[in-house]
């Protein structure tokens, strides 16, 4: 992702940078971001990171169905009002 010097510093100083990679190519490595409320995590699907037998030492991984589970949310936020 690309943003503006401006927009970065925004994201900062409201805390809504949740995680970073380690790189040396890249000057703010955001993994992670989060809403001003804190209720929505977005995260980078970095493809350069995915190959053959790289996660096999993770015994219970699982997918963690953000999307779904982010419908779902604001689904049960809409029966309610």
């Amino acid at each position: 992702m690309h943003m503006s010097d401006e927009l970065l510093g925004e994201y900062l100083e409201k805390g809504q940078i949740a995680a970073q990679y380690i790189s040396e190519s890249h000057n703010y490595p955001i993994e992670a971001m989060i809403s001003e409320n804190g209720l929505v995590l977005g995260r980078t699907g970095l493809v350069e990171r995915l190959e053959k037998g790289l996660y096999t030492n993770v015994f219970d991984a699982k997918e963690n169905q953000i999307f779904i589970n982010a419908v779902r949310y604001f689904k049960s936020t809409q029966e309610d009002n």
